[in-house]
């Protein structure tokens, strides 16, 4: 299995967050291999902790626990889609087979 390291906190809001959206997307200046669409692969958390990102989650009302796992995998996730682009100017490159392109959207907007 594939997998994609993170700094923490970003790593604990993939695994324990997903369903308020504290984060269902990943930046990244290039774009992934059209292989992975619809692949699952590990999130791993590295053993960087960004501490100014759990000081703005926190200022969000997300509270980040002090102990968070470090150089290991998390979770489980899923590419659905590649997007290029900000949230108010955005387009669409690809979607995995079988997702709603509305999907894609929501998780953008």
């Amino acid at each position: 299995m594939l997998c994609l390291t993170l700094h923490q906190p970003w790593p604990w809001c993939i695994a324990h967050l997903p369903s308020n959206g504290a984060k269902r997307i990943e930046n990244r200046s290039w774009q992934p291999p059209r292989r992975l669409l619809g692949e699952r692969f590990a999130i791993h958390a590295g053993k960087v902790c960004d501490s100014g990102a759990i000081l703005s989650l926190r200022y969000a009302g997300i509270d980040v626990p002090q102990l968070v796992a470090s150089s290991a995998i998390v979770c489980t996730t899923r590419l659905v889609g590649v997007v290029r682009g900000i949230a108010t100017r955005y387009e669409i490159v690809d979607i995995a087979r079988g997702v709603d392109p509305a999907l894609v959207q929501l998780l953008v907007e």
